[in-house]
């Protein structure tokens, strides 16, 4: 649900900040791409049911 979503993006944040500054581009753009999946997931299951 929501809560795993969070853990996720808690987790992503830990390790951007872990990462240096050099990978926070990279870091971004993975959780942009997982972001933008479940946003059309979302929107394909509200347009289903």
């Amino acid at each position: 649900g929501s809560d795993n979503i969070q853990n996720i993006f808690f987790i992503w944040g830990m390790s951007i900040d872990w990462q240096g500054p050099h990978q926070n581009f990279v870091a971004w753009g993975k959780m942009f791409s997982v972001f933008n999946w479940v946003l059309l997931y979302n929107y394909n299951y509200i347009k289903i049911y």
